[in-house]
């Protein structure tokens, strides 16, 4: 056999030597080459070749074809073979063509299959071997009448293989597992009779004896409609044993089922079962209760733990029929053949009987019993396994019961409660992401790519699931091979109903109580609060408690934080699936109402209006009320409803045109440009204010749009018109101002055309402010800032010279306290402040009082912020104010720990920038939600999250070096050296152009230090935070000052850092901070200890 070459031809025929794919060429050659590869080591005549490749439509240069194919198969099988000479792996002679014997994928197959018929335990094994090589169809693309015939004959022996393993795994008792796997296949295989007679036989196994017999009707109709016959004796035969009742029940043998050869993880569980094991053989008994959600790999890991125990075994696997019957499960445990008692008093006494008997066996040898999905044992099953229990502390007996958290009687509450007093409860929880990706790789043969790992991810760890899904990739040939990486071969690839069907059987064990209260919950999406779904199923929140307890307790429900969430996006579908689907339009509607009586938040009440076509006079009511809050959350889906709006609203209604304006206010925010739309609304709204805002707004569009001239004459006139409301009327001053300045892209030109202004200003107060405000942004983008602080002081002269543009004051007021925190002026900031005194500079003074470490004055100015505040007295776009007032207020809530509080503010504001004022001030948002991300768990969540901040060209203005740091580390924590090195392009950049030593040179030393792993410069920042007052940044730098230093081996300069960090992190309450920077000072024995002075205690010491 030639080791180095490998062949597979079950999916699209593919080459390896060695680890090097080889280019097989076009689609005749690799025809040619899987003939001689199916039939290798005989000799393939021309003629053969001939008839196998083109069958009777060969050209007449036929001959001249394959010497010219399998000369290029040639050169790729052995390319450094000399031109003269025959090779070793394609020969030919006399008798034909010759492929040596390779390393071939069907032959393998068919091996494994052809074992896979042997009545003993490794068959399932075998058979999951083979059908783990399948790839799709075999010889994918291939012409010719071979390949046809080969196609046939190769999914003939892979349907005779998936019978085999279906009977051989109904023999162990397995009936469950396979109802979705054997539906899948008869609607794939409707006329396979021996498919359909398996699926009966799971069913009817499976106590759904009517479900069975529909099977059959179903195929007796799909045989006549088709073929025009009845079905086999077979089918007939079971089909009548059903309706008399007289199909055997096998007898679940006592022993395990075969480990799977696809057993991956679980290192500690294995160890700790083999270590009872070993236990037992010297002769000390025990208990273990094994629990796990359905599908997790309880069976398996028993399977693989107990394997070759040296000692006797029995082995029971339970089902729902169990419990009919007393004393079954253990009858079967212990493989007796004994008619099973039918009546309680009998039992008790046969109770007794088969205590005695294991306590025979355990006197001849030491004994393990095993009971797999005890959760379905009946009661004197359970009772019997107590007394086992007890009895195992003096017998050599080792008991293993494996269950699922529900259904969970008394009688195994009892049970559960007293092994886990005594610590012998195992729980099973999902498999890693690095563990989920290498069972998929054993099931698919090559690692994943993106795609497919994404995919495969969703599962969340359950080897059931991902088994299915794999499973369902091969089945539909959706998987496709490169480079040795499995990927999907399309993006949008939905989840097999198979495995849906997979996810609907963990259900089944939920009362129906549970199951109305699910659906009720899947109309809500993936996470819900227990108010709104008790408003949407009818009830009060206390009725709903026993049944979301019970969801919980079986995993369909998980907790998250302040709302609870199905485990899995799979089982909101497959609940939302059980709704008929003629109800759903009717039934979101109804909630949409019933949340509004609750007072949910717009976007509960919007998801479910935008998840029904229907819009009538309520949904046109409910958006004139809400649409100004939905378009802040969640503009797309403001956006869409609006839309249906304007269209059903009649042109006579009065509300058409409060409509129509916000729906042009959205779109103008999501950068959709509609221009059209504000004309229209324009032309229609009867309101001055309204009127006002779509003029604005449709002349911003203009300027966009390089209509520069169109964009003045829309809004030159207003500006002296009475009848416009002032406050507009300042609005429209400030675009004019705005399109005379143009825009930031050519700094140059804008520079230019704020000299011009300039001169063109000829002492007006109001141009030339603005004038000088256009110099102002030009050197603060190119981080000038002293010149920058020069034009702004410039501007304010003159305008208090006028003495009556206090709005145009207050801009400029903003402008200077932005520009004296870049030159680290701190003071100056504060004089600026007293200056702007509290009229609408809140926010201002929010973002001011946050770096210096006022968290507490920060808050108070936010929550004084009045209602013009947030449009700056009507120059500030009020959706960018409202942007940093939330991130501002989310990210001090957060390093709080107060996630409740952060999260409420969060919803509160659309998650991206839609405008350039939005981007100027997201990021504090940006910052906000990366904090909620790391308290998640997902630091690669936090990082997209903040990728904003890594591209200079996204808002300019931003002072995104204030951030960089912070990236470096957090990047730093999962090793993504990609965004390290773009954060310290950056981090260079911004520093670079800063004309006199400030905020982004400070930070660029503290990056740096992060990236060489130097306390120095570092501290050298720290030293900075701390003369200038910056109080949230000292404490940031002290403690990776402190990291940095421990790993130097500093300890006691680790030490000093990490309590100053500690103490500055106390006066700001951020626990979250604290948390973290204990976290990362642990590994160096470093921590904090409470000292209580003066009836306090502060964190500032170390042990």
């Amino acid at each position: 056999m030639t080791e180095d070459l490998r062949i597979e031809v079950l999916g699209p025929v593919r080459a390896w030597r060695g680890a090097v794919e080889l280019t097989l060429g076009p689609a005749r050659q690799r025809a040619v080459f899987a003939v001689l590869a199916l039939r290798a080591g005989r000799p393939v005549t021309r003629a053969e070749l001939e008839s196998a490749v083109w069958g009777a439509d060969a050209p007449k240069s036929v001959t001249g074809n394959i010497h010219t194919y399998v000369s290029g198969l040639r050169r790729v099988l052995e390319p450094d073979r000399d031109r003269w000479d025959s090779g070793t792996l394609l020969t030919s002679d006399t008798a034909g063509y010759r492929l040596r014997a390779a390393d071939l994928d069907a032959a393998a197959f068919e091996r494994l299959v052809a074992r896979g018929g042997d009545a003993d335990g490794g068959a399932v094994e075998a058979l999951d071997s083979a059908l783990a090589l399948w790839r799709g169809e075999p010889l994918s693309g291939l012409p010719g009448p071979f390949a046809a015939a080969e196609r046939s004959r190769l999914v003939e022996v892979r349907l005779t293989a998936l019978e085999r393993r279906a009977s051989a795994l109904l023999a162990l008792g397995a009936h469950q597992e396979l109802v979705a796997e054997l539906t899948a296949l008869v609607g794939e295989y409707p006329l396979r009779e021996r498919l359909r007679e398996l699926l009966m036989l799971a069913l009817h196994r499976g106590g759904q004896r009517a479900e069975a017999l529909e099977v059959f009707a179903a195929g007796r109709r799909v045989l006549a409609e088709e073929l025009g016959v009845e079905p086999g004796n077979a089918l007939r035969e079971l089909h009548a044993r059903l309706l008399d009742e007289d199909v055997e029940e096998p007898r679940l043998l006592a022993r395990p089922a075969p480990a799977g050869a696809r057993f991956v993880g679980r290192l500690a569980e294995v160890r700790r079962l083999r270590t009872l094991v070993d236990a037992v053989c010297e002769g000390r008994g025990g208990a273990v209760w094994l629990e796990g959600d359905f599908g997790i790999g309880k069976s398996a890991l028993l399977a693989q733990a107990l394997a070759d125990v040296p000692c006797q075994l029995g082995w029971a696997v339970a089902d729902e029929r169990s419990a009919r019957v007393p004393l079954r499960v253990m009858h079967e445990c212990l493989g007796l053949t004994a008619r099973l008692p039918d009546g309680r008093d009998c039992a008790t006494a046969t109770a007794d009987v088969l205590l005695a008997r294991v306590t025979e066996l355990c006197a001849a040898a030491p004994l393990v019993l095993v009971v797999d999905g005890m959760q379905w044992a009946d009661e004197a099953s359970v009772q019997l396994w107590h007394r086992l229990a007890v009895a195992a502390r003096a017998l050599p007996l080792l008991l293993v019961a494996a269950a699922r958290p529900v259904p969970r009687t008394p009688a195994l509450v009892r049970l559960r409660h007293e092994l886990h007093s005594r610590d012998d409860v195992l729980l099973l929880g999902p498999l890693s992401s690095a563990e989920t990706l290498a069972l998929q790789e054993l099931l698919t043969g090559a690692p994943a790519g993106p795609q497919l790992r994404d995919l495969v991810l969703g599962t969340t760890g359950n080897p059931l699931y991902v088994t299915e899904l794999t499973s369902a990739l091969r089945r539909e040939a959706v998987l496709v091979t490169a480079d040795g990486v499995d990927d999907l071969a399309r993006t949008d690839y939905p989840p097999p109903q198979s495995l849906v069907d997979t996810v609907r059987r963990h259900l089944l064990t939920l009362s129906p109580e549970a199951g109305e209260v699910l659906r009720a919950a899947a109309l809500l999406g993936v996470d819900f609060t227990v108010t709104d779904v008790a408003a949407v199923a009818g009830k009060r929140p206390s009725d709903l408690l026993a049944t979301l307890e019970e969801a919980t307790a079986a995993n369909v429900l998980v907790d998250a934080g302040p709302h609870l969430a199905f485990r899995h996006p799979l089982l909101r579908q497959a609940c939302y699936d059980e709704i008929p689907t003629g109800a759903r339009d009717r039934l979101h509607r109804s909630a949409a109402e019933a949340l509004t009586r609750a007072g949910a938040p717009v976007t509960r009440v919007a998801d479910q209006l935008a998840a029904t076509p229907e819009t009538d006079a309520w949904v046109l009511a409910w958006l004139v009320d809400n649409h100004e809050a939905l378009a802040h959350r969640a503009p797309l889906v403001a956006a869409e409803l609006l839309a249906r709006a304007v269209t059903v609203c009649p042109s006579a209604d009065p509300r058409r045109e409060v409509l129509a304006s916000a729906r042009v206010r959205v779109l103008y925010r999501l950068d959709r440009q509609p221009e059209q739309e504000a004309a229209d609304a324009l032309a229609m709204t009867t309101d001055p204010f309204r009127a006002a805002e779509m003029r604005q707004l449709l002349a911003a569009m203009r300027f966009r749009g390089g209509d520069v001239g169109a964009a003045i004459r829309t809004v030159a006139a207003a500006t002296d018109d009475e009848s416009v409301p002032e406050i507009w009327r300042r609005r429209h001053r400030h675009l004019l101002a705005g399109f005379r300045r143009g825009r930031l892209d050519d700094l140059d030109a804008a520079e230019a055309a704020g000299y011009e202004a300039l001169e063109d200003a000829a002492g007006d107060e109001y141009l030339t402010a603005h004038a000088r405000q256009t110099l102002w942004l030009v050197a603060s983008v190119r981080r000038d800032h002293e010149a920058a602080l020069s034009h702004v002081d410039a501007a304010l002269a003159r305008v208090r010279a006028a003495g009556a543009l206090t709005d145009v004051e207050l801009d400029l007021l903003d402008n200077r306290l932005f520009t004296c925190h870049n030159l680290d002026r701190l003071d100056e900031a504060e004089a600026t402040l007293r200056v702007a005194g509290r009229a609408a500079f809140q926010i201002p003074s929010a973002v001011h009082h946050y770096w210096l470490g006022r968290w507490n004055e920060a808050l108070v100015e936010l929550d004084e912020v009045p209602e013009d505040g947030l449009t700056f007295l009507g120059l500030r776009d009020p959706s960018a104010m409202a942007v940093l007032w939330h991130g501002v207020a989310a990210l001090v809530a957060g390093r709080r720990g107060d996630t409740i509080e952060a999260a409420a503010h969060l919803d509160a504001v659309a998650r991206q920038g839609s405008t350039d004022e939005e981007r100027e001030n997201i990021d504090f948002l940006l910052a906000a939600q990366a904090v909620a991300a790391q308290q998640q768990g997902s630091v690669e969540r936090a990082l997209a999250l903040l990728d904003p901040l890594l591209s200079p060209d996204f808002a300019p203005m931003m002072l995104r070096h204030q951030w960089l740091p912070g990236i470096v580390r957090l990047a730093q924590s999962v090793g993504d050296d990609d965004r390290v090195a773009r954060a310290m392009d950056v981090c260079g950049f911004e520093a670079r152009r800063e004309r006199v030593t400030a905020r982004a040179t400070v930070a660029a030393w503290w990056c740096q230090g992060l990236v060489a792993g130097d306390p120095s410069p570092v501290l050298t920042a720290a030293a900075h935070y701390r003369r200038i007052g910056r109080r949230v940044e000292f404490g940031e730098v002290l403690e990776d000052a402190a990291v940095l230093l421990a790993r130097r081996g500093d300890l006691p300069g680790a030490r000093a850092a990490f309590a100053e960090c500690v103490e500055v992190y106390g006066d700001l309450s951020a626990r979250w901070d604290i948390e973290r920077a204990e976290a990362r000072l642990a590994e160096f024995a470093i921590r904090r200890t409470p000292v209580i002075a003066s009836g306090q205690s502060r964190p500032a010491r170390m042990a």
